[in-house]
């Protein structure tokens, strides 16, 4: 697979410099995603994770702060903020999660108690399938209607 240099620079330190087959990014408009040859572009980043392929095949990880894309060349450069904040809005996701993880448990456990959950909603379903069965039988040819007299 054909290969291209990356190079992952924060304001204090360089954390990825080498070949890769490809690159992943959060952009502003979306996930960007780069594998060699591709046409220059210039974005701006989003805080997030950056997923490198080196040459190897091996997947790396980096968590970026806010920053810039630049393809050019065969060459792809990632200028980001210091990656240790962006580990504070990661903690910050994780707490969001865990958050919104209690409020689905606690949904469901009301769901349950009022008799709608897992159990409640395989009865319906079967109450559901009697009256669709009852409604065919009904409309059947076979049967006939009572008229009703005139009177």
């Amino acid at each position: 697979m054909k290969t291209f240099w990356l190079e992952v620079v924060t304001p204090k330190k360089r954390l990825f410099s080498g070949e890769v087959t490809f690159v992943s990014a959060p952009a502003v408009t979306g996930t960007v995603g780069v594998l060699a040859n591709h046409m220059p572009l210039f974005t701006p980043l989003e805080k997030g994770r950056v997923k490198v392929k080196d040459r190897a095949g091996k997947v790396h990880f980096f968590e970026i702060g806010k920053g810039v894309l630049e393809v050019a060349q065969g060459k792809v450069t990632l200028l980001v903020e210091d990656p240790s904040q962006a580990a504070e809005v990661a903690a910050e996701r994780v707490a969001e999660a865990r958050e919104k993880i209690k409020e689905i448990i606690k949904k469901r456990k009301e769901l349950e108690r009022k008799g709608r959950g897992p159990e409640g909603l395989r009865r319906s379903f079967l109450d559901m399938k009697i009256v669709a069965k009852r409604r065919l039988r009904s409309r059947s040819p076979f049967m006939v209607e009572e008229e009703k007299g005139e009177g």
